[in-house]
């Protein structure tokens, strides 16, 4: 030896004492008063995706877009292989909110559903897809970490 003491410690010891270091980690940004972040802070808007933008599709859109203004959540992106789906339905969602919010409003149009669930800042998604797109699209945002309302 070096002069240096070996200390010995247990697996439950080594938990214990990194459990309570993460814990004060996670203790302490949440002394942090909202108001450091300002009113408009990221975290305090919910970004939605709507894949599939159909007969179905549109109505779960609409009703995230209505329920969403209540709760600070907005359709920020649209998905569906039809071009014309998209079109309609980022034009219903940019009057939805320009109307709503008083200011212009942007949404944007993909045609692959894994385009949209690689964006990090989107939080979640609506599915109404066919039915045998369903799960495809479901294991994709889960595993793209993506909370998700899906068409039975």
């Amino acid at each position: 030896m070096t002069g240096k003491q070996v200390h010995s410690i247990s697996r439950r010891g080594f938990l214990q004492r990194s459990t309570a270091i993460t814990a004060g980690a996670l203790v302490a940004p949440s002394i942090v008063p909202a108001s450091v972040f300002g009113a408009s802070a990221p975290s305090n808007l919910l970004a939605i995706g709507s894949i599939g933008t159909g007969r179905m599709g549109h109505g779960d859109m609409s009703e995230c877009m209505k329920q969403g203004l209540r709760e600070n959540a907005r359709v920020i992106a649209v998905c569906d292989l039809d071009s014309n789906r998209t079109a309609h339905a980022k034009r219903v969602v940019e009057k939805f909110y320009s109307d709503q919010l008083g200011k212009s409003y942007e949404c944007q149009v993909y045609s692959d559903y894994r385009e949209l669930l690689a964006r990090q800042d989107i939080d979640g998604v609506t599915i109404s897809t066919p039915d045998h797109w369903h799960a495809l699209c479901a294991v994709a945002a889960a595993n793209a970490g993506k909370d998700m309302y899906i068409q039975k």
